[in-house]
């Protein structure tokens, strides 16, 4: 047999087989789709009013045509209807990547962008492809793929959308475990409607990074890790007085956790935010780190889910919050901190129950109701005064030598006032603050209360309305 003849064979037998496998992959394409939707819907029904509806699906032999509506429930009950229309490329190689030289074996890819009608007319105003996406899903059942998004000045339900970002992401496809990021250079959200109060909110070199691992015992409480930064921020709206409220900040960075450790998940929040002004006023650096920990799990479940499911009622909230006090939870701020060239206010705190039973509490024994009671906080005078003085010169129209002599006055009543209810202590050019349990007193500026004390000043609070 000649080799050109082996050669042919072997190229009509490669083809029969890519054909073969195509065709396959299309059927098992179509399942899929449906399944990820499925998927999908469940997860966001957790946390946002969007579903994927009407999904159809024509299957060829090495590509199929799809269609799908994303529908988003707003809080009237209405529906906006966001539709897509898409090409799935069949494996093991998709034509689409075969033709950028990508041989890499794939279940399937596909492609989608949204579709021009009178419902979204307004998305395509400028000239751009507004919302297109890809993706493969691989052998190894991870979906891969990315969004992209360019939007100009587009108005639509009465808000006025710009935006030019990319979002990849990268998960399993039995749950949510997988990463996911979003760079945007701009994203500017600006209410048009006359009728409600005018409000705008302008992003600036974006960068969102997130990793989450889900745990096959819950179905709301999951491991997760998110990152936001934010070159700049800006927020324009006015109050119930008409009055301007502005915040602009630069060099932003939100840090997210929740974690699972036993029957037990811990969750984090810190932030920084430097050079922040409002309505003109430096405020400084803003940062915190809070630490919310060993909340049982089971109990932060039900919470979720009688929330999300709007099933939540109050007896069965009190019953939910009373499970998680019983299980020792613990709130630390590591370092609240705001500081500008004036000065600085710091603070941290830690406050750790003990099992908690609210039917067998001690009148006689509260301090032992915690495992840990700490709050530490100081405040530099110079930051109060330049504080009180700008909002004097801006609010009140005073010079800044006017201003200056308000602020002192102030200053020195609030003193007056902490030193004789010993709320603070006065250190010179430093107020300070410090708490914590020792032994069977609780030390509060250098004062021990028994838990006599403790116990004649709640009833006080209590009748005098602080509680």
């Amino acid at each position: 047999m000649k080799k050109s003849t082996l050669a042919l064979a072997g190229i009509i037998g490669l083809g029969a087989i890519w054909t073969g496998g195509a065709y396959y992959t299309g059927q098992k394409a179509e399942s899929e789709l449906q399944n990820f939707i499925k998927r999908s819907n469940i997860e966001m029904a957790k946390v946002l009013p969007i579903s994927i509806e009407n999904a159809k699906f024509e299957r060829g032999i090495f590509s199929s045509k799809t269609s799908y509506d994303v529908v988003v429930v707003n809080e009237n009950n209405e529906k906006t209807v966001l539709p897509f229309e898409g090409t799935f490329y069949h494996g093991p190689f998709p034509l689409n990547l075969v033709k950028k030289l990508n041989f890499m074996p794939a279940m399937f890819s596909f492609t989608d962008n949204l579709v021009k009608n009178s419902e979204t007319e307004s998305f395509f105003a400028n000239g751009n492809e507004p919302f297109s996406g890809e993706a493969i899903l691989t052998y190894g059942k991870h979906w891969k793929g990315s969004i992209k998004s360019i939007l100009n000045d587009v108005v639509y339900k009465k808000l006025k959308l710009s935006g030019d970002f990319t979002s990849e992401y990268d998960f399993a496809q039995d749950g949510i475990k997988g990463k996911t990021s979003l760079i945007a250079k701009t994203l500017k959200i600006e209410n048009v409607d006359s009728q409600n109060a005018p409000f705008s909110v302008l992003m600036n070199d974006v960068q969102l990074d997130m990793k989450a691992n889900s745990s096959s015992a819950f179905k709301y409480v999951y491991d997760s890790d998110l990152v936001l930064k934010l070159g700049n921020v800006k927020l324009h709206t006015i109050d119930g007085e008409g009055k301007n409220l502005n915040l602009d900040a630069q060099n932003s960075t939100l840090h997210y956790t929740s974690t699972i450790k036993d029957k037990f998940v811990d969750y984090g929040l810190s932030y920084q935010l430097d050079n922040v002004l409002f309505n003109g006023i430096n405020v400084g650096k803003l940062q915190s780190d809070v630490a919310l920990n060993h909340l049982d799990a089971q109990s932060v479940e039900a919470l979720s889910s009688g929330y999300y499911d709007e099933k939540l009622s109050p007896s069965m909230a009190q019953f939910i919050a009373a499970a998680i006090l019983a299980n020792k939870p613990q709130l630390k701020e590591n370092g609240f901190k705001v500081e500008n060239d004036s000065g600085k206010f710091a603070a941290d705190l830690d406050i750790h129950l003990a099992k908690f039973d609210a039917a067998k509490i001690n009148p006689n024994k509260l301090l032992t109701l915690f495992k840990a009671f700490m709050v530490n906080a100081r405040l530099d005078k110079s930051l109060f005064l330049n504080f009180v003085s700008e909002l004097a010169q801006r609010d009140d129209g005073l010079s800044k030598e006017d201003a200056d002599k308000k602020a002192q006055d102030v200053l020195n009543i609030f003193v007056a006032e902490s030193k004789k209810n010993n709320w603070l202590i006065d250190d010179g050019d430093v107020l300070k603050l410090n708490a914590h349990i020792d032994g069977d007193n609780l030390d509060f500026n250098g004062r021990k209360y028994s838990n006599q004390e403790l116990q004649g000043l709640l009833i006080m609070l209590m009748m005098s309305g602080g509680f």
